[in-house]
């Protein structure tokens, strides 16, 4: 649905367009030529419509600042998201759809006035000239708050784009090399649904052939694995090769968010 990306000022990129892009696209690039940061952005831009990061139960600020600085979170670490550590800019991000429609959002390094803001509402949309963030808080182009506006009118005209915002998700190696992620916030909707059968349809077509269930087995007082059950064994899902695991765990994931 996206069919353009521009961005400003953050991490590796002062200034940067990419566009002609189609439903499935493969970046390919030099180390720090910026793949990771369009794929970022995106994801950033999603926090408008929804802050939280259902798979690692933390805030998209955090979830990002965590990935590029390995420590910390965004009240703290945020600086290092701005290009080259200059908060005196926004970031900027714009989406372009197939649709016509665009959608373009700024990042302040903080805002200004009595409101005070929680940090994962500091991403703000333009709407008719004025940006605006989840709450409705509207701030004039020197970042000071000035007023409170319903957002539904946002919601009217984007409503499609929202919808494609709101399902969007990150899936990186932060999340298939913990399974703890998946096990404590993805499997209960993936079972609540059955969609387990789908998965194990998927492990037998491309890795595990005998596979037939898939299950919670305690392995410590409190703690639960998921396992793969086989016709004369089982073994956890953190023991299958790298294929078969990562394959798992991004159709887990996928799978609840097309439900």
């Amino acid at each position: 649905m996206i069919s353009s990306i521009s961005l400003s000022n953050f991490r590796g990129v002062k200034i940067g367009k990419i566009d002609g892009l189609t439903d499935i696209n493969v970046l390919i690039g030099a180390n720090g030529a910026g793949k990771s940061t369009l794929l970022e952005a995106i994801y950033l831009a999603s926090a408008w419509v929804e802050s939280s990061d259902q798979i690692r139960n933390r805030t998209k600020f955090d979830v990002i600042t965590y990935r590029r600085t390995q420590r910390g979170d965004w009240n703290n670490l945020r600086n290092f998201l701005w290009y080259e550590m200059d908060t005196t800019k926004d970031i900027g991000i714009s989406l372009s759809f197939r649709s016509g429609k665009a959608m373009e959002f700024k990042i302040p390094y903080k805002t200004y006035g009595s409101l005070p803001l929680a940090s994962e509402k500091m991403i703000f949309l333009n709407v008719d000239g004025n940006y605006v963030n989840p709450d409705g808080n509207e701030i004039n182009e020197k970042n000071v708050v000035t007023r409170t506006i319903s957002t539904q009118g946002v919601y009217d005209k984007f409503n499609e784009e929202i919808r494609f915002l709101r399902e969007t998700t990150l899936i990186d190696n932060m999340v298939y090399s913990n399974l703890d992620f998946i096990e404590r916030n993805v499997w209960p909707k993936v079972y609540s649904k059955r969609l387990d059968k789908i998965l194990i349809e998927l492990l037998k077509e491309g890795y595990e052939p005998d596979a037939d269930s898939l299950t919670y087995v305690p392995v410590a007082p409190g703690l639960y694995a998921l396992m793969v059950g086989f016709s004369r064994t089982a073994a956890r899902v953190d023991d299958l090769g790298d294929g078969a695991r990562v394959s798992l765990v991004v159709a887990s994931i996928l799978s609840t968010v097309n439900h």
